[in-house]
Order: C-alpha cells, then sequence, then structure tokens
C-alpha cells in the first residue's frame, strides 16, 4: 500500500464507530438546497407529571429518577410503535454510525455526492432528535437481496456540539455492549 492510501484509510476511521440499530429516516433532498443544509439537535421534551410536581423538594433525586424513568419509557413505547408500522415515520435501521458519517440501507439508489436528510433519534434522558446532512460517499455496486442499497455518507454543515452528543451517543452503546458481555460470560 502507498502512502495516499494509508492516509485515506486513517482518514475514513478517524473516529470511533459502533453497528447499532437506531430511529432513523434518509431522504435524498434537492441539490439546489444543498447550500442552505445545517444540522441541528434538538432536546426532546420529558412529559412533566403534574402528580410528580407534588414531591417535597427533598425527594429531587426521586423525582428526577421517575421522570428518567418515564422518558425511557416513552422512548420504548414510541421505538416499539415504530417499528410496528405505527405512524411514526422514522424507523428503526441497521446502522454503522461514527461522529464523521452513517452508513446505513436505503429503498432508493442515490448518486454519489447527492445530499441526504438524516433525522435520528439519540436514545437517553432525555432523547435527542438530530437533524443532519451528509454527502454521499459511496454506494455500493448492486443492491442487497432485500432491494435496497448499502450507502454511506459523510456528515456536512455540523456544529461540534452535535458531534460531541453523537460520540457520546457511541461511546454509550459500547459501555452497554461491553457490560452486556461481560454479564453474559459470567452466567
Amino acid at each position: 500500500m502507498n502512502s495516499k492510501n494509508n492516509e485515506n484509510i486513517a482518514d475514513r476511521r478517524e473516529f470511533v464507530r459502533i453497528d447499532d440499530t437506531m430511529p432513523v429516516e434518509v431522504a435524498v433532498i434537492p441539490r439546489e438546497l444543498g447550500a442552505e443544509v445545517r444540522s441541528r439537535i434538538t432536546v426532546m421534551p420529558v412529559e412533566e407529571r403534574p402528580e410528580l410536581q407534588a414531591i417535597e423538594t427533598g425527594e429531587a433525586a426521586i423525582l428526577k429518577y421517575l421522570i428518567a424513568v418515564n422518558a425511557k419509557l416513552d422512548l420504548l413505547i414510541n421505538a416499539l410503535i415504530t417499528e410496528k408500522g405505527g405512524s411514526g415515520k422514522i424507523r428503526n435501521r441497521r446502522v454503522n454510525v461514527s461522529a464523521c458519517g452513517m452508513r446505513f440501507a436505503m429503498e432508493i439508489r442515490p448518486a454519489v455526492g447527492d445530499i441526504v436528510e438524516l433525522k435520528m433519534i439519540l436514545p437517553g434522558v432525555p432523547p435527542m432528535a438530530v437533524d443532519a446532512f451528509g454527502e454521499v460517499a459511496w454506494v455500493a455496486s448492486e443492491p442487497r437481496p432485500d432491494g435496497r442499497h448499502m450507502v454511506a455518507a459523510r456528515f456536512i454543515a455540523m456544529d461540534d456540539d452535535i458531534r460531541d452528543e453523537i460520540v457520546g451517543y457511541i461511546f454509550n452503546r459500547q459501555r452497554e455492549h461491553i457490560r452486556n458481555r461481560r454479564e453474559g460470560g459470567q452466567g
């Protein structure tokens, strides 16, 4: 391998990546809108429960815990509805994600250089909705057996705070995988 190929491989592996299943909606956007893209992040509101607001301030930790559990349950319910073909537009997809981009399968075959909008939900407390944009860097030459096309997109127009949230999500998922492997090995 020559040094140029080594540099390209290093550039592509600049960030930690993980294979995961997460709620993602993908759409190719018109080229003329490409100059207007800007990734953004929205903290999804945790539903406030009036019955929990009556708890005394000395029990703030319990209140915080109950709100966090409620947010996780809401996220799981929404994921199940989406997975079962509910009205949600975002569905779970197998992805390979890093702070610099994402690989995924999509129904249509975009061209290298196309801009895709990637709406994803990063589970957590509270969950975060990320509306990101990527430039298609690679498309598999042949469709998969299910007719979908494997695509890799490099994130564009992304602020460091959004990239940091994605990195945090990846590290949290890696810790979960490691913990699950350890627990599985002990039993």
